[in-house]
């Protein structure tokens, strides 16, 4: 400090240019004239001579050649200090792990924030609960490897992060940690990630693809949803289920595809997934939760597999586009009258406890897989349906069955004439058809 006082004063001493007879150059009366302004590089720093024909060419034997010395901020000459990682971040020490967690922004100012690995020679290793929250000028920001936690909101409502690097020691992506995160357009999750907890990257608004290793076995509820741009998402092989509103309202979603792990697809799951057009559900899914396509208006088409036993309320509700529809299993529970309203379903293939679809005037085909009873009204008013297939275990066809189906005049039977004779029929089970002709095994019985 004694040093950089005397430079201060010898400085302010010298006016425009500092002379100061030091040595005579080469035994010919030459006087060394420094410049008042500093050199420096960056490490040192002094005062070169601007007198004509001066000798001195190592800058180490020029006046006030010094070390830079930033313990007071920046160097008395005006050089910067120049560092790998960004200055002022505030740190937190852990006596436990024996290293720094970053705990805030602090004083830094920079908008594109850079990690070090190591602080004041101890490891850095954790991003602390809600440390960039609401960072709202933060553009990007640089992990070193070392750090293995990112806490919960780290980074929620950064609105113009754009890019970010997770590192490979990192093992679960925290809840809200990119919540609303709505610049950034792509993610890479490394392999070692075993955990998306809920609304992980809930609202990231321009997320176009993100990648997610076959080491994650857990998404949480609403970790996508909103993500209106998500085009495209591979889900790993391990997951267990979809969770709550995974992917609601991501209006980009065009296809996925379930692993065969999934045993459940929980409420909400896919909600307004407005531009889903096709959906493989896996044999070994079991459940279909409230709203689980609700709204999805592009699907054309969907195979309900034999292990579903119900179906929750408004399922398929509003699936404007929703002309085919398989059901595999014996017996399945619908929960209310409410899971394909709004489904112009033209062809449908379902046991005969789930044929209810009264007045539906889009309904062309019907074949009912199993079952022994048509319930009453069942497909009554629907003006479009040409034709159905009952199987032979029928043993009752309810009240108004078919009645005004207008266009109905083939109904296809797995059994013999015998048989359909058996079967008990309500009143006007047949009312106002087109006139029907019962196609059995061994022939033909006509109503006209």
């Amino acid at each position: 400090m004694k040093r950089k006082l005397l430079i201060t004063l010898l400085s302010l001493v010298c006016a425009t240019v500092c002379v100061f007879a030091l040595a005579a150059c080469g035994g010919g009366g030459h006087t060394h004239e420094w410049a008042q302004t500093w050199e420096s590089n960056e490490t040192h720093h002094w005062h070169n001579c601007i007198a004509d024909g001066c000798f001195i060419t190592d800058v180490s034997d020029k006046y006030g050649y010094a070390e830079h010395d930033f313990s007071d901020g920046d160097c008395v000459c005006g050089y910067k200090p120049t560092y790998n990682y960004t200055v002022g971040l505030e740190y937190k020490f852990d006596f436990g792990i024996d290293g720094y967690f970053i705990k805030g922004l602090g004083t830094a100012t920079d908008n594109d924030i850079v990690i070090p690995s190591e602080y004041e020679g101890k490891p850095v290793t954790k991003i602390e609960d809600r440390a960039f929250e609401n960072c709202n000028s933060l553009t990007s920001i640089k992990i070193p490897d070392g750090v293995t936690e990112i806490g919960r909101n780290a980074f929620a409502g950064c609105s113009s992060l754009t890019s970010i690097t997770i590192p490979n020691g990192v093992t679960d992506i925290e809840e809200e940690t990119f919540k609303g995160c709505g610049n950034i357009a792509s993610i890479v999750i490394p392999n070692g990630v075993t955990t998306i907890w809920p609304t992980a990257f809930e609202g990231c608004s321009s997320l176009t693809g993100i990648t997610i290793p076959d080491s994650v076995t857990h998404i949480g509820w609403n970790a996508f949803e909103n993500c209106s741009k998500l085009a495209d998402i591979n889900l790993p092989d391990g997951i267990p289920y979809i969770s709550e509103a995974t992917f609601m309202g991501c209006i980009s979603l065009a296809s996925i595809t379930i692993p065969n792990s999934v045993t459940t697809i929980s409420n909400n799951a896919f909600k307004g997934c407005s531009k889903l057009t096709n959906v493989t559900i896996p044999e070994a899914v079991t459940q279909l939760g409230n709203n689980v396509f609700r709204d999805c208006s592009s699907l054309t088409s969907i195979v309900i597999p034999s292990g579903v036993s119900k179906i929750y309320f408004s399922s398929f509700s509003g699936c404007g586009s929703l002309t085919n529809l398989i059901i595999k299993g014996n017996r399945i529970q619908i929960d209310g009258d409410t899971v394909f309203d709004g489904c112009p379903i033209e062809t449908a293939t379902v046991p005969s406890n789930v044929c209810s679809f009264i007045n539906n005037p889009a309904l062309k085909t019907v074949v009912i897989t199993n079952g022994e009873r048509i319930y009453d009204s069942a497909l009554k008013n629907c003006s479009n349906l040409e034709s159905i297939t009952l199987p032979a275990t029928i043993a009752y066809i309810g009240d108004e069955a078919f009645m005004n189906c207008k266009k109905l005049t083939s109904v296809t039977f797995d059994g013999t004439k015998e048989q359909w004779r058996q079967i008990s029929v309500g009143s006007n089970w047949s009312y106002q058809t087109g006139g029907i002709i019962v196609r059995c095994t061994n022939g033909e019985i006509d109503y006209n």
